[in-house]
């Protein structure tokens, strides 16, 4: 099958790096593909698709004019504005993301209903990677996930094979499990909890 390619960019506040980092791994990415196989969004806590209308490192800095790090995160924000460009029945989608993974919570959820059914993950990890999301979702919908840098991409014309080999030496890690979110305590809750105040020594 051929592959069709969903670039998910994170310009929350903490990631003023992820922009130029995107827009290399832009410019040495479309060479190998149509225009009009590869969809790019950028989200903090909420997504925006970004239009390319030129392969061309000039066409790619267009589309990103005005953006900047500012907000929180959410990926699954990332994936939903992008979930209107389906692959076809002889395309594999893939998404790659550029980003910390410091989100709480996984996006399993907002992949699930975008129907785009990605074949695996890849993750262009900045400031260290200090969390696991992009990892927890793809152990969740049972893809793998892989890590890549820019230098992947160096040959233009190896693109293709080079995203097709990172896919198949990755290994599906169905043992990693998300962190269980701490249970919400209600006000309510809060104040029953509460020792209630004794009376002090010269009261009694």
């Amino acid at each position: 099958k051929g592959l069709r390619i969903y670039l998910m960019v994170d310009i929350s506040g903490s990631m003023k790096a992820s922009i130029p980092r995107a827009k290399v791994c832009l410019e040495k990415l479309l060479p190998g593909f149509p225009l009009d196989k590869v969809h790019v969004s950028v989200f903090n806590t909420i997504g925006t698709e970004i239009t390319l209308k030129s392969s061309s490192a000039a066409g790619v800095a267009q589309a990103f004019l005005g953006k900047n790090a500012d907000g929180g995160t959410s990926y699954g924000e990332g994936v939903r504005v992008l979930s209107r460009h389906k692959p076809g029945p002889d395309e594999d989608a893939l998404f790659l993301f550029v980003g910390d993974q410091g989100q709480a919570s996984t996006f399993t959820a907002h992949v699930r209903a975008s129907g785009i059914n990605p074949v695996a993950f890849g993750l262009l990890a900045l400031k260290g990677d200090p969390g696991h999301t992009v990892e927890y979702t793809a152990a969740e919908l049972g893809i793998p996930c892989f890590q890549f840098d820019e230098r992947a991409f160096d040959d233009p014309y190896a693109v293709p094979r080079t995203l097709r080999n990172l896919v198949a030496a990755a290994p599906v890690n169905r043992a990693l499990t998300a962190p269980a979110a701490a249970p919400r305590v209600t006000l309510v809750h809060q104040i029953l909890r509460t020792d209630l105040l004794q009376k002090p020594v010269w009261a009694v």
